[in-house]
């Protein structure tokens, strides 16, 4: 019971965290759009998101000094729950993990499952995780653009280069571990692949690299922490314990429902495509003397000659400058930033791009 202890309190400090880090996407006194999941919520008074995201706060602060407070941790559920639904933007791939994490507490705090059920989660989201990186759009965005150039220097042809397509290598490594931490005798190495992983990224994103998505910086913290618990320190892992009582929500949500995002059909940031190079990115084409709260967010230059004369704003630079979180990746969301950008400023164009490529760009419009 005191891994159990020690981990959830670890979750709720970073989450914690996370969401000071990203307070205003979970206020409305921004630029950018409020996306409600329904559109029933539009409209819903500043006043509520303000008093869901302090009430969060609260609960986490007494959540982390006496995690067995079960009302309290009841209620944060909730909480967080209702704050996002108002706003896609919260759905953020750490939030929705701290959530399950808080959720298995609740359901096994008085026994021994919840590491094991913890256990089954992290593998779900690493295989996934892995899975999802073996696809050329991880090469040229992730690896190439955002490591090779942005951090190594290195620039390369992607005709031919093997360097170029050693990336593959990243995916299939998370894979093998991913796997690795299901036997025990490969599951301590396997841990230790992960750990490093994770202590590479705080390089790569950090301020000693990229210094870029300041919120996921915790959170690659915290998975080291969990990485450590649950395979290095704890003994005995029963995976089995993952499909005993409600226990079965986090197969359904974590094994089998990402399997859906390879038919379009489950999102991306509920089925671990973290840094997969596969997400559709959204562009905005813009007059900023009509505009002119959107200069600050204009991109350099417009590369994918859409804006005839107008300026670039990137969504993904406008949400992680404004709100320090990346927007959500589906189409269906696009389409409603495209509605309420439109309907507050008559001189605009939205359209969906992959990155580094002139194929598939969608006039939302």
């Amino acid at each position: 019971m005191a891994a159990s202890r020690i981990l959830i309190r670890i979750a709720l400090f970073f989450w914690l965290i996370a969401k000071v880090i990203s307070y205003k996407v979970w206020l409305t006194a921004r630029i950018f759009p409020v996306v409600p999941v329904f559109d029933f919520l539009a409209g819903t008074p500043a006043y509520v998101h303000v008093f869901l995201y302090s009430f969060s706060l609260f609960c986490l602060l007494v959540l982390t000094i006496k995690p067995d407070f079960r009302i309290v941790g009841t209620a944060l559920l909730v909480s967080e729950i209702l704050s996002a639904s108002l706003d896609y933007m919260r759905w953020q791939p750490w939030e929705y993990e701290y959530l399950f994490i808080l959720l298995i507490y609740i359901l096994n705090k008085k026994n021994e499952k919840f590491i094991s059920v913890i256990a089954f989660m992290l593998i779900a989201l690493y295989a996934y995780s892995g899975i999802h990186k073996l696809n050329h759009g991880f090469l040229v965005q992730i690896w190439d653009n955002m490591m090779l150039r942005s951090l190594g220097h290195f620039h390369i042809s992607h005709q031919g280069s093997k360097l170029f397509y050693l990336g593959y290598l990243l995916g299939i490594t998370e894979l093998i571990a991913a796997i690795g931490l299901i036997f025990k005798n490969t599951r301590i190495y396997a841990a230790i692949v992960l750990i490093i992983m994770h202590l590479f990224n705080l390089y790569w994103l950090g301020p000693l690299g990229m210094n870029y998505n300041v919120v996921v910086w915790p959170w690659n913290i915290a998975m080291i922490c969990f990485l450590y618990l649950v395979f290095i320190a704890q003994k005995e892992i029963l995976l089995t314990d993952a499909f005993k009582g409600l226990n079965i929500l986090v197969p359904f949500f974590w094994g089998l429902m990402p399997a859906f995002n390879f038919v379009n059909c489950w999102d991306h940031y509920l089925s671990g495509s973290l840094y997969s190079g596969k997400l559709t990115l959204m562009g905005i084409c813009v007059d900023t003397r009509a505009a002119p709260e959107l200069a600050q967010f204009v991109s350099p230059n417009d590369v994918y000659h859409m804006c005839e004369g107008k300026s670039l704003v990137k969504l993904q630079s406008w949400s992680l400058k404004e709100l320090n979180v990346p927007p959500y990746p589906e189409y269906r969301v696009y389409q409603k930033i495209n509605k309420t950008l439109k309907t507050k400023y008559a001189a605009i164009n939205c359209f969906t791009y992959h990155f580094g490529s002139n194929k598939n760009i969608h006039d939302l419009n």
